[in-house]
Order: C-alpha cells, then structure tokens, then sequence
C-alpha cells in the first residue's frame, strides 16, 4: 500500500523528469506509428506491383524489364529506408530515456 502512495509523491518530486519522459513518450509513439504506417503502405504498395506484374505475358515483362526490375528495386530500397529510420527511432528513443532517467533533466 505504501508503494501505491509514493507513486504521486514520486511524480511530484521527480516532475522534470516525468514530464520530459511523458513528452519523449509522445514524441516516440508520433512518430513510431507514421513510421509504422509508412511502412505498412509501402509492403502493401509492393504486393500490389508484384501482383499486377503477375497479370504480365511473358513478352510484356520481357519488353519491360528493366524498369520493372529498377521500380521494384526503388521499392525495396524505400521500404528498407523506413525499417532503419523505426530502429534508429527506437534506439534514441532507449538511449534518451536513459539519459533522462539517470542524470535527470
């Protein structure tokens, strides 16, 4: 029961922190979830293409092939980008939590 009571006098004491960890909390989950939904809309984008590029005869994906496979690869190279900005995005967000959890603002 005690533990329950200290958590407002906690917060009360440590405000500085938990504000700037509240805000970096809404930042963090901001900017995950456009992230996220990026790519969610890319993953969906390519199987779509790939989808259609299956509806292809052969001489049309033959005729097409290299901007078929440059728009593919263009594709893929997006959705990567966006992987690595979610785990930098991730890894800040650890590392600015720490940082604010140990020194303190």
């Amino acid at each position: 029961m005690f533990f329950l009571k200290s958590i407002p006098a906690n917060i009360h004491y440590y405000w500085r922190q938990s504000l700037a960890i509240y805000l970096l909390d809404c930042l963090f989950l901001g900017l995950a979830t456009i992230i996220l939904g990026l790519i969610r809309l890319e993953r969906h984008n390519l199987t779509q293409l790939k989808s259609q590029l299956a509806n292809f005869t052969a001489e049309e994906k033959f005729a097409a092939d290299h901007p078929l496979k440059t728009l593919l690869h263009s594709n893929q190279t997006v959705l990567e980008r966006y992987q690595t900005a979610y785990l930098l995005l991730i890894i800040i967000g650890i590392i600015a939590t720490v940082i604010i959890s140990w020194f303190g603002v």
